[in-house]
């Protein structure tokens, strides 16, 4: 039984390049994933201030209630 030195050398090529690949792979999704969680804490940072914004809007709204509610009621 003889080895074929160069199918065997073939075949741990393509393996070298489904590593190769594989970890490329990796590093694609590790980015992905940093991204993705990057722009969830952007978009939390944003809709807090928005929470904010409309908590300021009520009050003033609110306010703006009781001063024409006491005109008319006095």
């Amino acid at each position: 039984m003889s080895v074929n030195v160069i199918k065997k050398k073939n075949e741990i090529n393509r393996a070298k390049q489904i590593v190769y690949n594989a970890q490329n792979d990796i590093e694609m999704f590790k980015k992905d994933i940093y991204y993705e969680v990057k722009k969830c804490y952007e978009d939390i940072l944003t809709a807090q201030k928005q929470i904010i914004s409309a908590k300021e809007k009520i009050e003033s709204a609110q306010t703006t209630l009781e001063t024409v509610a006491r005109q008319y009621t006095n």
